[in-house]
């Protein structure tokens, strides 16, 4: 139960039995107030979508709460490319919510990008359809564009009082899929080349090229925003090896979506892309740092020698010293670590403040940061940190930069 007594809260389900434990425990009422989420959202009202979210039943594991908190402590503080965001991601769940048959037939479509058993039961369908529907991102990409779910949204349930502070998201329905080559980061711009075109683009940078291969090119959509420099990724592009990217982007060149997921099924079968692709860069909407990384899970199962639990870094030892929580502690080391880039390897600064962009987005570790990342002279660290993120990160670097310095001053004299 949650603190309020009132929505069911459950803690983990096994993969297996999700779908049908969360049938037998949902009540009538939980598709009352999911329904009351959702209006709330659609009419850009994140603080009444998550007092709805927690009147019914949820998951503890899952990212919709903490999205939801999120945007309600924002508030009007929201940059407009994040509230485009979150109406492209409300409006999939409004579509799951009404069941609406685009979603069904994207996750059976998308199937073909994952490995299957050799017996396929109706129950394990039902599951794995269940997963597929709710965490790939191919399966949203067919259902919010190629098949219109997106427009609709936009046309049909998105408020007013949403659409106006989401930006030019009218136009995002509009644009094409592309696959991109990551030419370099500046601060907070992502150079990209289009490979069919050979169209340059500067993007937002969220860290869209953290935790990649060095050689990887990305699947997404450009989307225009009103923030500079006027594009981003309308989500976490998935990665490609150089040989698959070159065959999707020939038949997107093509002007056909429905080859490009046996191009990433060939892809599995020869070994240069996972399974399940689109399952594999989840983030939250404010970044594109993935909030698991797959790649290090499957390496840490096979090598369990060098992966075991390690001892605290010295800057975390540091931290835990002065009584600080061991998670608190391993955030603020990772803005630790930025802030000592930003003078010894400026050019490797905007991977790391993007971690670092994950962590500083959290209020307790906001706080943190400011109470122990703020000695004298920090001022120019924080600067550059910031410098490299987008807003309103930017602006609590510069308040963090602000205490710097005026510890700075109050030393000096």
């Amino acid at each position: 139960m949650c603190d309020c007594g009132c929505g069911l809260e459950i803690v983990s389900v096994p993969n297996d039995e999700f779908a049908r434990t969360m049938d037998k425990l949902r009540r009538p009422e939980d598709l009352v107030w999911l329904e009351r989420e959702i209006d709330a959202a659609a009419h850009g009202d994140a603080a009444a979508a998550l007092d709805a979210y927690d009147q019914g039943l949820h998951m503890l594991e899952s990212i919709v709460r903490p999205t939801l908190d999120r945007l309600a402590q924002l508030g009007d503080e929201t940059p407009e490319w994040l509230m485009a965001r979150w109406a492209r991601w409300t409006a999939y769940r409004w579509m799951l919510l009404n069941k609406d048959p685009r979603t069904d037939g994207a996750a059976r479509l998308v199937l073909m990008t994952h490995e299957l058993p050799d017996d396929i039961t109706p129950e394990w369908l039902y599951e794995h359809g269940t997963r597929t529907m709710g965490c790939d991102l191919l399966c949203e990409e067919f259902a919010l564009h190629a098949d219109g779910g997106f427009a609709d949204f936009i046309d049909v349930k998105a408020g007013e009082e949403l659409l106006a502070r989401a930006g030019l998201v009218r136009e995002w329905p509009n644009q094409s899929l592309g696959v991109f080559e990551y030419l370099g980061v500046d601060r907070n711009i992502l150079h990209v080349r289009e490979i069919g075109t050979g169209e340059r683009s500067d993007v937002l940078h969220l860290g869209a090229i953290t935790g990649r291969d060095p050689n990887a090119m990305g699947f997404g959509r450009l989307v225009p925003i009103l923030t500079e420099p006027g594009w981003m990724f309308e989500q976490r592009p998935i990665s490609l090896d150089p040989e698959t990217a070159r065959q999707m982007s020939e038949e997107l060149d093509d002007g056909s979506m429905g080859g490009i997921l046996g191009i990433l099924a060939m892809a599995y079968d020869a070994g240069r892309m996972p399974s399940r692709p689109g399952t594999r860069e989840g983030t939250y909407l404010w970044s594109d740092v993935l909030i698991v990384d797959e790649r290090f899970e499957e390496y840490a199962a096979a090598h369990p020698e060098i992966c075991a639990p390690r001892r605290p870094s010295p800057r975390e030892a540091r931290l835990l010293e002065r009584g600080v929580e061991r998670a608190v502690a391993v955030a603020l080391a990772t803005c630790e670590y930025a802030l000592e880039l930003a003078a010894i390897d400026p050019s490797a600064l905007p991977i790391a403040a993007s971690h670092a962009a994950t962590n500083l987005s959290i209020p307790t570790i906001l706080d943190a940061a400011r109470e122990h990342l703020t000695p004298p002279g920090f001022g120019p660290a924080w600067m550059a940190v910031g410098a490299c993120l987008a807003e309103p990160l930017r602006s609590r670097c510069t308040e963090l930069a602000a205490e710097a310095d005026r510890k700075s001053i109050a030393t000096a004299t």
